[in-house]
């Protein structure tokens, strides 16, 4: 499947034609709900985030997905968006270990231009 079979699942036209296995409904039900609930935020998140880097982003993001480590993420974010940026994007304002018992501040992305 590529994005335009996914952005199709995702819409009610699509959804509302049924087929003649249930199984295939469930499946497109079910993908069509999480295009529109994962992959659409996750598509704003790396536009917001990567502008012209939304690709290199992605990979980044992978990575840290796949390797469990968050060193790379971090660094990337960091170098576009100054220090902190991945604690201020990830972790609530709360979350004690990550800012040393301090609230963390909220940063403004700054953009790549």
């Amino acid at each position: 499947m590529d994005s335009s079979d996914t952005e199709s699942l995702a819409t009610p036209d699509t959804r509302a034609v049924p087929t003649s296995n249930p199984a295939a409904d469930a499946f497109l039900t079910t993908m069509g709900n999480y295009q529109q609930g994962v992959n659409q935020r996750y598509d704003a998140f790396l536009n917001e985030v990567g502008h012209s880097e939304v690709e290199q982003l992605h990979a980044v993001v992978l990575q840290a997905m796949i390797s469990g480590a968050l060193t790379g993420l971090s660094s990337w974010l960091n170098q576009r968006h100054g220090p902190r940026s991945f604690v201020s994007l990830f972790l609530s304002p709360t979350y004690p270990r990550a800012t040393g018992g301090r609230q963390a501040r909220q940063i403004e992305l700054l953009p790549l231009d």
